[in-house]
């Protein structure tokens, strides 16, 4: 196995161990990430897997089933766990590492190209962010790098194998199932440019044993692979389709007044210039102090690279000109700007670029000794010295990879990336105290306490993704009811009731006589990491954690209160 495979690997198994612990934390929690995770919980109770529902059980066809399909399927293996909820992002993450350094070693064909694009793309931080949420978005992008590999050889290459074939369009088709239309746009996009851009640039064709049937029956079967739910749904919801799906697809994603585009779309294009700020700043550099050996005129690299110029663009000018604006819309932009700019990188000159990357590793040496101060503090603040082994082993992980950039990895942008992975694990050590289970599930073992099952009917009163989160934390297959009011429901029904009181007033609810009515707190997800930061820092992360701490009134009928 050569070397830049194995670092890509290391790579994605150490983004595994340093996104894994805050993935599996419900402390941290997206407001849209309960659609997935209930829809999931849906098709397992009542084995209806064609049509997702939402929350209160209705027809919900505003995205394609594929993660509601890999959640449901993952619930159904490992039991409801937030970590089961998000573990298709997570992994989706680290095979686009994968799928990314295949995508630069086709475009350049050198397999350092390879293990830097996939470096690139692991110090994004919305790419980092959004690999820890249950999302479609992070599978949408592995799927459409996919078909940016095989679309790549098929347009550019010309290229007409079956594996390239059967990738631009299986993987446009699997992206469609993920999320909706934009990897229509997206095949559309690179067929068209990519045959201008093919004609100016004159690029050869690539070598290879062509097909003669490659090429139409992918074609043929990527149409039938991502159609063929939507025919049938429309057979059965026509009306609901049109209105959900293709409503929120396109009308619904209009913008309020005619100037929101001129307010997102700069926005957004400066959201993803900071993704890769770093490596900008050495291109940008090198380029105006002419360190930048200029692209063959000929290659497929030079070509791609206005390709993914273009492409970022028009994403930006999609989703900036839309209703919402919102970070995660990047994400299918980011993969194919990583290739472009790790081509960039392999064409500064060797001694601009180890100069610059000394620096940030500097740098980056000196953000991630903030970050393990701050995790000793906090260690040191909640356990005391029964965190030293845990002190000294975050130490010894500093040194060695001070050591390693040092010895072979300083001109590298891998060993940048492996400082990310570093300084999100010291990061979840400095927050530990604070998304542990005995702060966050506190409500969840009092159930527990009281001897309550989780299959036994509950109701939660107040936000709708309350219900969702303690539906993962009981761990099991529970059936919980939701009311946003208690007026109106009967309380005698049940065995258990929640009661958010962020939304809902204590004194709003009418508890039959007789039960007992308990206050348990547990940690507010909304965590500001300013604050946060400023409180370990001060001594005070105890004081911040009880701040912050949103209040549930949980009552039990008699029967089931076993006193104290």
């Amino acid at each position: 196995m050569s070397r830049p495979i194995v670092i890509v690997a290391l790579l994605g198994l150490a983004l595994l161990a340093g996104l894994a612990p805050m993935t599996a934390s419900d402390a941290f929690y997206d407001a849209d990430e309960p659609h997935f995770a209930e829809g999931a919980f849906h098709m397992l109770r009542d084995g209806e897997w064609l049509i997702p529902k939402n929350m209160e059980g209705a027809v919900r066809l505003r995205k394609p089933p594929l993660v509601y399909w890999i959640t449901a399927g993952l619930f159904a293996a490992f039991g409801p766990s937030p970590l089961a909820a998000r573990a298709h992002a997570l992994t989706a993450a680290a095979l686009t590492l994968v799928a990314t350094m295949a995508l630069a070693r086709r475009v350049a064909g050198d397999r350092a190209r390879g293990s830097w694009a996939a470096a690139v793309l692991a110090t994004a931080v919305l790419f980092l962010l959004y690999a820890m949420r249950a999302l479609s978005d992070p599978v949408l992008t592995l799927a459409m790098v996919v078909s940016a590999w095989g679309l790549t050889g098929v347009v550019l290459q010309r290229r007409r194998d079956w594996a390239s074939c059967l990738a631009a369009y299986g993987g446009a088709a699997l992206a469609v199932l993920a999320k909706g239309l934009l990897p229509v746009v997206f095949v559309l996009y690179f067929w068209i440019a990519g045959s201008i851009l093919r004609r100016r640039i004159a690029l050869p064709a690539a070598g290879g044993r062509p097909s003669r049937w490659a090429h139409p029956v992918s074609l043929l079967g990527g149409v039938a692979l991502a159609g063929w739910w939507f025919v049938v749904v429309a057979i059965l919801h026509g009306g609901v389709l049109l209105d959900q799906f293709f409503g929120d697809q396109l009308t619904k994603k209009a913008p309020l007044a005619w100037w929101r585009p001129l307010a997102n779309v700069p926005w957004l294009a400066l959201l993803v210039a900071a993704q890769f700020l770093p490596w900008l700043l050495i291109v940008g550099t090198a380029a105006w102090r002419k360190r930048l050996r200029a692209a063959d005129a000929r290659s497929t690299e030079r070509a791609f690279g206005w390709l993914a110029a273009g492409w970022v663009l028009l994403v930006v000018l999609i989703f900036g000109s839309g209703r919402r604006a919102m970070p995660r819309y990047l994400l299918p932009a980011l993969p194919l700007a990583a290739v472009a700019l790790a081509c960039m990188l392999r064409r500064v000159e060797a001694s601009w670029l180890t100069a610059w990357l000394r620096a940030l590793r500097g740098v980056a040496m000196v953000l991630l000794c903030g970050l393990a101060a701050m995790a000793c503090v906090a260690q040191w603040q909640f356990h005391g010295p029964a965190s030293l082994p845990v002190l000294l082993a975050g130490v010894a992980l500093l040194a060695v990879w001070w050591w390693l950039t040092r010895r072979r990895g300083a001109a590298t942008p891998t060993a940048l990336a492996f400082g990310m992975m570093l300084g999100a694990a010291a990061l979840f050590a400095a927050v530990l105290p604070v998304i542990s289970p005995s702060q966050s599930r506190a409500f969840v073992q009092y159930l527990r306490a009281r001897g309550i099952a989780p299959d036994r009917p509950m109701i939660v009163i107040g936000q709708r993704h309350v219900r969702c989160q303690t539906r993962l934390l009981l761990g099991g297959t529970a059936t919980l009811d939701h009311s946003r009011f208690a007026r109106g429901v009967d309380l005698t029904r049940y065995e258990a009731v929640i009661v958010d009181t962020e939304r809902t007033p204590p004194d709003s609810v009418a508890w039959p006589d007789g039960w007992r009515v308990d206050t348990v707190g547990a940690l507010n997800s909304q965590i500001k990491v300013g604050p946060l930061i400023g409180a370990v820092f001060r001594g005070r992360l105890s004081d911040y954690v009880n701040d912050h701490r949103r209040t549930y009134f949980i009552g039990t009928p008699p029967r089931t209160s076993t006193g104290d």
